[in-house]
């Protein structure tokens, strides 16, 4: 009994639960669309949105509904399509409670727009009074309104008249305009620019006033020429000469007598031409005097001449040469006179065109006994610990008044100099000695270096049982403390011929032919003898002419057989190398000799040499090549000079020097003389 109860009461609970938990339907009380009134074009489509009311309505279903189908239609989701110019309603109605809300759509036709003009001309060049018809194009083809209006700018220039798409363009004055076209529909613009020449006028006559002329040499005269008509277009005139040697005559009509003779003068228009015949007469040269007439000058010095030349009138043109270049020097177009060394001599100006005619100046130089500059009679010494070598010091002048001067060495405990030159070795290093002058404070040195080998260092090739030539170090017979003997498994001499040598920084540097064992023969760069970078010189028809070397990098000149090209081999010890050629592609000389070469401390190559252009013209040249670059920097320094140049780099200002030699044309014999350029 107790157990049915228990069954019972669960079961009431059960039902009593359920009854709370299931809630009564929530009817619809209405519907609302996201739009009322839309309008669409032909092809759109367009999605209402139905609300049902309220939220938690229990059915929200909803159907669709065109009062015109053919006008647009509608999908269960309420997307419009539009299909035909018109008007309809489109109603969404509630399945629950037939509840309605509308939307009025208007239909309307697709209007097709201009999408682009153009000209079928976007410039065009007419003369004055011409015409031009301009066709406008407007796309699409099928546009609603292709209408255009044409228009123009500035009036004065041109003018357009409208003929539908078509502009008729008249040319109205010299300048330049535009003719626009604009399209109804959009705005759209294209554009022609119309440049308008003047009409041409051609020139009907050209003469030349005077028709003849007479002046001395040097005289000016202006000729005048008169283009006819007045308004011609193109009155341009050029002139000419027949023969400038004797008148010359610029652009503007200014004739210049230059030497005796006849000339005529040329001026021309077009097609057209007149002449004036020109007569020059010499006028000759009275004398020639020289101011001052009498000077004195000191070693050294030096003075400017003047020349006057009688009458005024005639060519005051003279040339300067002196009678004795041992004591002066003289500019022989300018009268700048260099003393040059102690005694007199005479300064003369002669009248270029009449040689007979010429005046002098009585020059006497005094000698200049103030000095200079000093050299030691060596640059580098080697010693041995307790050998003891003298220094001797050359003066510049030699007959310099004082020359005192004191000694110094800049490690005095690896060599010492007393005040008499005398250089004692106490310790092996290096050191530097200077000798000060008392006047000007010039100096000079001699790297010393102190080892167990004295003397300069004289290497030595010897063979062996083959002879075949192998390379030992030796210093007076006696093995090289710096490298000694080469291990000779390697590489042997080809031969002791050694083209070029170089002394850098303690070395000795050379070019030498050599060879691995058993493989053929090629050029080395060797340092101290031993080889280290193979310059792979193939071609035999080059020899090796210059050697140089710097820090971290060495150039060896060569030269071709013909004179014709030269070659520069730049590299680094590591065995990088670029070639460098001097030839007709790179140069102006057709021939190049007595060539020097010389490194400079900024990296820079310069070469000095005597050249020859393709006009047959001798030349001293300098060439540069700048460290960062393989094209050659030309200069050409005097004209018409076989120089035989040597060239020199202070390695302290990185500054050239290039030693040449100099024709004295005052001797009956010619003798050389070295004159330096810097």
């Amino acid at each position: 009994m107790k157990h049915s109860f228990f069954a019972v009461a669960s079961l009431a609970a059960i039902l009593f639960y359920s009854c709370v938990q299931t809630p009564a339907e929530v009817a619809v009380t209405g519907v609302e669309l996201s739009d009322n009134d839309i309008e669409l074009i032909v092809g759109q489509t367009h999605t209402l949105t139905a609300t049902v009311l309220p939220d938690n309505a229990a059915n929200k279903a909803v159907e669709w509904d065109s009062a015109v189908p053919s006008v647009a239609t509608v999908t269960s989701d309420g997307v419009i399509q539009a299909l035909a110019m018109g008007a309809t309603t489109i109603t969404v109605t509630t399945k629950d409670g037939g509840y309605k809300a509308s939307c009025r759509v208007i239909v309307q036709k697709r209007i097709k727009h201009v999408e682009s003009v153009t000209l079928n001309l976007p410039s065009i060049t007419l003369t004055e009074g011409a015409g031009v018809i301009l066709g406008a194009n407007v796309l699409p083809a099928d546009a609603d309104d292709r209408s255009v209006t044409w228009s123009a700018s500035p009036a004065s220039v041109v003018t357009v008249e409208q003929d539908g798409f078509n502009g008729i363009v008249t040319a109205v004055g010299p300048g330049e305009g535009t003719v626009t076209v604009k399209t109804n529909d959009g705005g759209l613009e294209a554009t022609c620019t119309v440049t308008v020449e003047a009409a041409t006028i051609n020139v009907e006559s050209l003469t030349l006033s005077p028709e003849s002329l007479e002046l001395n040499e040097g005289e000016t005269a202006t000729l005048t020429a008169t283009v006819l008509p007045e308004n011609a277009t193109y009155k341009t005139v050029s002139w000419e000469t027949s023969d400038p040697k004797v008148a010359d005559v610029d652009q503007n009509g200014n004739v210049k007598a230059i030497a005796a003779g006849q000339a005529m003068i040329i001026v021309k228009c077009g097609a057209l031409e007149a002449s004036c015949n020109v007569t020059v007469k010499r006028i000759e040269v009275d004398g020639v005097s020289v101011q001052p007439s009498s000077y004195t000058l000191t070693e050294g010095e030096t003075v400017q001449l003047k020349a006057s030349v009688s009458p005024a009138s005639a060519d005051q043109t003279v040339e300067w040469v002196s009678s004795d270049t041992n004591v002066a020097t003289v500019d022989w177009s300018g009268g700048l006179v260099t003393a040059v060394g102690a005694g007199s001599c005479k300064i003369y100006a002669r009248s270029k065109a009449f040689p007979d005619k010429q005046g002098y100046c009585e020059l006497t130089v005094n000698q200049d006994t103030s000095l200079k500059g000093i050299a030691l009679s060596s640059a580098i010494m080697t010693l041995q610990v307790g050998e003891t070598r003298t220094l001797s010091v050359s003066y510049t002048p030699s007959y310099a008044a004082n020359k005192k001067v004191s000694w110094s060495s800049t490690n005095p405990s690896v060599a010492a100099v007393d005040q008499a030159g005398n250089v004692t070795a106490f310790a092996e290093g290096n050191t530097t000695v200077t000798a000060t002058s008392e006047e000007g404070g010039y100096t000079a040195s001699c790297e010393v270096t102190v080892s167990g080998s004295a003397g300069p260092m004289i290497f030595h090739c010897k063979q062996d049982e083959q002879k075949a030539w192998l390379v030992y170090g030796f210093i007076n017979e006696s093995p090289d403390p710096r490298n000694g003997i080469y291990d000779d498994s390697n590489f042997h001499s080809a031969k002791s011929y050694i083209p070029v040598t170089e002394f850098f920084d303690g070395s000795l540097y050379t070019v030498e032919l050599w060879s691995v064992l058993y493989e053929a023969s090629t050029y080395w760069l060797c340092k101290d003898r031993q080889p280290i970078v193979n310059l792979q010189i193939g071609d035999n028809r080059y020899s090796i002419k210059g050697l140089a070397v710097r820090d971290n990098w060495f150039a060896v000149l060569l030269a071709d057989q013909y004179d014709e090209r030269i070659k520069v081999l730049r590299g680094d010890f590591s065995g990088n190398i670029e070639e460098i050629v001097l030839d007709t592609s790179t140069t102006s000389f057709k021939r190049i000799y007595t060539y020097k070469m010389a490194a400079l401390p900024n990296g820079d190559i310069q070469i000095a040499a005597d050249i020859r252009d393709s006009y047959s013209t001798d030349y001293l040249a300098s060439y540069t090549i700048p460290y960062n670059s393989t094209v050659p920097e030309e200069v050409f320094l005097e004209e018409n000079r076989n120089a035989h140049p040597s060239i020199a780099v202070d390695p302290s200002t990185g500054d050239s020097y290039i030693l040449i030699q100099t024709l004295d044309l005052q001797r009956s014999s010619p003798q050389k003389q070295g004159s330096l350029q810097k």
